[in-house]
């Protein structure tokens, strides 16, 4: 990973002739990483070829938690916190249901659904305020994204909203989280 403090971890899991037992979340995965308040867990479906992002909240930025259910994710992480030496760096990470994925604030995040029947759960700090959603461009040319070959840009299935995001070099980040 070229963004430090993105990280993948193993989810614990007991299986047996009656199935999995497996955790989602425990706190253990943040050691050494900024306090983390779980305020909300949200269960997402996708399908195949499925883009869900690249969002962040402009203001009461989220750290959070992707775990798949079933099915794969490939993570997209853009790092915007301005005065980061990796601004505008992106990692792909490709995460299945024995995989979870932190990601801290001060990043953008899109999930693209590599399979068919993608289910997820997205933990996260801070709740949702949908006036301050903001995304990029998912395809913007200037992040350099190295989409894996197995991709095929022409069948990602992208919502009407997310297809206008600016892209990263025209976002207005403030640098005070928080602030107005």
């Amino acid at each position: 990973m070229q963004i430090s403090d993105v990280h993948i971890y193993d989810r614990s899991s007991i299986e047996d002739f009656r199935g999995t037992n497996a955790k989602l979340f425990d706190e253990s995965i943040l050691e050494g990483k900024k306090e983390f308040s779980l305020i909300e867990c949200l269960y997402i479906y996708s399908k195949k070829n499925v883009l869900r992002g690249i969002h962040y909240q402009e203001r009461f930025p989220q750290s959070r938690i992707v775990v798949p259910i079933s099915g794969e994710l490939l993570c997209i992480v853009v790092d915007i916190r301005k005065e980061s030496k990796t601004f505008g760096v992106v990692d792909l990470v490709q995460i299945d249901c024995k995989k979870g994925l932190y990601v801290p604030s001060g990043m953008a995040l899109g999930t693209l659904a590599l399979l068919d029947s993608s289910f997820m759960c997205m933990i996260g700090e801070n709740g949702f305020y949908p006036e301050y959603s903001r995304g990029i461009f998912w395809d913007d040319d200037s992040l350099g994204i190295n989409w894996p070959d197995s991709v095929d840009k022409s069948a990602i299935i992208i919502s009407e909203k997310d297809k206008t995001w600016p892209t990263i070099d025209t976002i207005n980040i403030r640098k005070n989280e928080n602030e107005k």
